[in-house]
């Protein structure tokens, strides 16, 4: 019988001399790009700090260890994903200039060297908050992730939108690292208030960072990038002057900021320099090129900040092991590896912050109509997504001739295509009265929400009355009912309503099967993004 490989001295010390190169090598690049930045860009702190780029507290550090080392001797896939808007999809730049591709850089190679691969998945949406994805949490970003990267900070900030997205995160399987990225300094410039990391009085906390020093003290494991450092090289001598200038700079540091400490301006190459991104060779300019927009040399600085970070565990794994081979015979020792424990652990935590309600998601009455603890089978035609489509729940497609998939942001893509972008958002449309008939797997409480999010002043109302009027660009708009809802031929109606989605039902019904037919028809054509249920 052939001998495992992580039992045979030979081919572990290969591994490991190869993943241990292999980061030196990454390291050596890091350098390379980043020159005498390079402090500022992979240091990796034990606590918040304004001098370190990113840090991770002991407990989670050792755990995100132990996971690492479990990739390694099962060969099994590191799974992170980045959650976000435009900023952090990367609008106005190539797909492969987000900073997940510039995270994947760093980290891939090293992985690689020791048999994991590293699956990163850019799944950032443009122009809409958060909610629409958190609601629909395993469907948009995976329910197999180990870390889960948030920077929603321009357009879901609120405490109650950050708490309800991480309280999706951690009801997933693999109880995912929960990261998030913040600029040093916020959008009126003031600077980050890292004593909100150690609030106890969660009617003080505020924003991401007060959020994750909460879940870590209730023992669940966080981590922080700060992502946007541009501010910092104005101090530190960094700043680009002119064209000759630059090119005495470091790769990384050169056209990343062009204003002095004094605040002057000192030169526009900045914003020449900021894009480089072409959708063809006649349109030689991609969309999303705004002031608000990072450009991919901003990306390449947040991405490789974030990488460096799990480059340093990914070390300490490798080390780790390297340690026990030289002391302890071989297979490794099963603590330091497998990950059932911390499993256990963070399922325990998870929980304990799940039946907390005086956290900011219930002090917002919508999150708290969705159940800011609990979590919906969802089918989208969001992209990019990894679960179910509402296309692949229509339980006969050829018979639903009144209702069409609109593609229209699908093949906007291909307005650019050398871009490589997938922000997509589709939506199902009713041309008639027909009905849409879904089948919906693993029903059990009988809870069912229909969503047109990223239309506004469109809801779909199944229920008895009108919903209460809502202004849309200085007009009232009005919404009555404009939906037919059948369960299993027997016709259902909505309890209830929130700001940012449509009609909620709790359906009375004993439950005969897990899978049950649900029967659209729309007597007034509202788009459908969403279908969730629980």
């Amino acid at each position: 019988e052939e001998e495992a490989w992580q039992a045979n001295p030979h081919q572990v010390n290969h591994l490991l001399d190869r993943g241990l190169r292999a980061i030196s090598a990454a390291r050596q690049s890091l350098r390379d790009t980043w020159g005498g930045y390079y402090e500022k860009i992979a240091g990796v702190g034990r606590s918040p700090s304004i001098d370190v780029p990113s840090f991770i507290s002991d407990r989670a550090r050792e755990a995100t260890v132990t996971r690492l080392l479990h990739a390694v001797m099962t060969s099994a896939p590191y799974t992170i994903a980045l959650a976000g808007h435009s900023a952090v999809h990367a609008s106005g730049n190539h797909f492969n200039q987000s900073y997940s591709h510039w995270l994947h850089e760093v980290l891939g190679p090293p992985l690689a060297a020791v048999g994991v691969q590293l699956v990163t998945r850019n799944h950032a949406m443009g122009g809409l908050g958060s909610i629409h994805r958190s609601a629909c949490f395993a469907t948009s970003y995976g329910a197999d992730l180990d870390a889960i990267l948030w920077d929603y900070g321009m357009t879901g900030g609120a405490s109650s939108e950050i708490d309800y997205f991480f309280r999706q995160a951690m009801q997933q399987p693999r109880r995912p690292l929960l990261v998030a990225f913040q600029p040093a300094t916020g959008r009126r410039g003031r600077a980050i208030d890292f004593s909100a990391y150690k609030f106890d009085d969660l009617n003080k906390i505020g924003g991401v960072f007060g959020m994750l020093g909460f879940y870590e003290r209730a023992g669940y494991h966080t981590a922080y990038v700060v992502g946007g450092r541009e501010e910092s090289l104005r101090s530190d001598g960094f700043v680009t002057s002119s064209v000759a200038q630059a090119a005495t700079l470091p790769p990384g540091l050169r056209f990343l900021s062009c204003i002095a400490e004094n605040g002057q301006v000192l030169s526009q190459d900045c914003s020449t320099y900021k894009y480089d991104c072409a959708c063809s060779e006649t349109v030689p300019k991609c969309g999303g090129q705004a002031s608000w927009h990072p450009g991919w040399r901003t990306h390449r600085l947040r991405g490789h900040m974030a990488g460096a970070m799990f480059l340093d565990m990914l070390e300490s794994a490798l080390t780790l092991f390297q340690a026990e081979v030289h002391t302890q015979p071989l297979p490794l020792d099963n603590a330091l590896w497998h990950i059932s424990d911390d499993l256990a652990k963070l399922e325990r935590a998870a929980g304990a912050i799940l039946i907390n309600t005086t956290t900011p998601c219930y002090g917002a009455a919508n999150l708290q109509l969705l159940g800011c603890s609990v979590s919906y089978h969802c089918a989208t035609e969001f992209l990019p997504s990894v679960g179910a489509t509402i296309e692949s729940l229509v339980v006969a497609p050829e018979k639903e001739k009144g209702w069409q998939l609109d593609t229209e942001w699908r093949d906007k893509t291909r307005e650019c295509p050398l871009s490589g972008q997938t922000n997509v958002r589709g939506f199902y449309r009713s041309q008639d009265e027909s009905a849409l008939t879904l089948r919906l797997e693993g029903m059990h409480a009988g809870v069912i929400v229909l969503a047109p999010w990223g239309v506004s002043a469109c809801m779909i109302n199944w229920g008895q009355s009108s919903f209460p009027t809502s202004v849309v660009k200085g007009k009232n708009v009005s919404h009555p009912p404009n939906a037919k809802l059948w369960l299993d031929g027997s016709p259902i109606s909505a309890i209830d309503r929130g700001p940012a989605y449509s009609s909620i039902a709790q359906v009375q019904h004993k439950w005969s099967s897990s899978a049950v037919e649900l029967r659209l028809v729309q007597t007034q054509s509202c788009p459908l993004s969403h279908v969730l249920w629980r």
